[in-house]
Formats: C-alpha cells, sequence, structure tokens
C-alpha cells in the first residue's frame, strides 16, 4: 500500500491523485525464492517526460524497492554482505549460488540478472552507515586513491621457460640446488635423499637397468616353475 514514505525516483514526495492508484505486479528475491506481491503506484506529475511513478520504500518491510517491479530482501542482500566481508566472495559465485536454490526451490520467478543484483547492493550499501575509526589522517574517511598492500610469489624466468605439462618426466626439473637464505622458501625442498631418489627414478638409464633386472628375475621364475612343473 500507499505510505508516507512514498516517493518517485526522481526524489518527488508531493501530492498525487489518490484516483489514479494502480496495483502492479512486484516481484520479491529472497535468499531462497522469489515471492510474487502486489504494489500500489501511481504517476509522478513531477516526471513530464519519464512517465515515474511513486511507490512506497518497503523499507518497513525489510525491502528494498527497486524499480516498483523488482524489489531485494535485506536478508539476501545483507546475506552477500557477510559472504563478502567474511570470505571475500565475489559478485558471479555468489549470484550462481543463489540461481542454484531458486532451482532447488522451484522458484515461480528466476533470479536477476548480476548486473542488476550488483547495482541494487551498491544502492542498498550507500542507504547503510557502516561505522569504522579507520581513517587516513590526511585525507580522510573517504580518500580518492586506496593502495592496498599484497604479497607477489614469483620464480627467474630460466626457471619457467622451459615449463612442460606435468606428464612430461624430466630430471632436470627435480635437481634443483638451492642457496642458503634466511627467508621463506617458497618451494619444497626435501629431505636429500628424497630428491636423490626423485632424481634416480627420472634417470632413464637407471630405468632400463632397473627393468632388466626385473626381465632377468622374470625368466628365471619361469624356468623354476617350468622344471616344477615337468
Amino acid at each position: 500500500m500507499l505510505d508516507d514514505s512514498a516517493q518517485c525516483s526522481c526524489g518527488y514526495v508531493g501530492t498525487y491523485d489518490h484516483d489514479n492508484i494502480l496495483e502492479d505486479a512486484f516481484i520479491v528475491h529472497t535468499s531462497t525464492s522469489a515471492l510474487e506481491c502486489k504494489i500500489q503506484t501511481v504517476y509522478c506529475q513531477a516526471c513530464i517526460n519519464t512517465r515515474g511513478r511513486i511507490g512506497s520504500d518497503l523499507g518497513s518491510y525489510g525491502i528494498l524497492n527497486w524499480n516498483n517491479r523488482v524489489g531485494f530482501a535485506h536478508e539476501l542482500l545483507n546475506n552477500y554482505t557477510s559472504q563478502f566481508t567474511s570470505s571475500e566472495t565475489p559478485f558471479f559465485a555468489f549470484h550462481q549460488t543463489i540461481i542454484n536454490a531458486y532451482v532447488e526451490d522451484d522458484s515461480p520467478v528466476s533470479f536477476c540478472r548480476l548486473q542488476t543484483f550488483q547495482d541494487a547492493w551498491f544502492a542498498f550499501i550507500r542507504l547503510q552507515e557502516i561505522g569504522s575509526t579507520m581513517q587516513c589522517p590526511i585525507c580522510g574517511p573517504n580518500p580518492a586513491v586506496i593502495i592496498a598492500d599484497g604479497v607477489a610469489v614469483s620464480f627467474p624466468s630460466h626457471r619457467v621457460e622451459s615449463l612442460e605439462p606435468p606428464i612430461i618426466s624430466s630430471k632436470d626439473k627435480a635437481w634443483v640446488r638451492l642457496k642458503r637464505t634466511t627467508m621463506k622458501l617458497t618451494s619444497f625442498p626435501g629431505p636429500t635423499n628424497l630428491r636423490k631418489s626423485v632424481y634416480k627414478a627420472l634417470n632413464q638409464s637407471v630405468r632400463e637397468e632397473r627393468i632388466q633386472k626385473l626381465n632377468e628375475e622374470f625368466a628365471k621364475f619361469l624356468v623354476i616353475n617350468w622344471n616344477f612343473s615337468y
């Protein structure tokens, strides 16, 4: 129903003609399914060119009225905020999760497009007051540029220029002499004996010797087995 919170997207909150109030379809998106509802709207007298319509804010019902046709439950938007701040969940992953939940729940209406959800979430965040005492002493709480610290892990070019698929064996990649350093290693050097074993296993000549020994042992077994049968 139209109430005191009703306004147009242009910001007009003045009077309107009660005789021209219409009841339109309204879809509310939640975390598990979409709800088909009704909403009252009326023509905005200030929107001469855009033919905007006045609708209720619906914030008291826990709903973000996006455009008088689609709304988003605060529960859904807060759900993404919680996941984004806890595990750095990207928009695409969360959007796909909601789509899967709608399919599981046999939602009568599919979830909105990814871009629509992004726009709605940012609009919802602008309405919230997120308390924080962290700020730049010079730029204030809203600096124009933010530089985030990070850690980059890389390897010398001569170590990666000849990389090949892991199915191709090469003893050169298994035998690497590491220099002593006080910094943390970015690879697992392993015990010396273990690295020697890996090196020998990749050596073609060692493999051929082992295969030859196995063939000899197998030939002796055939001779013994044949004599026993005779």
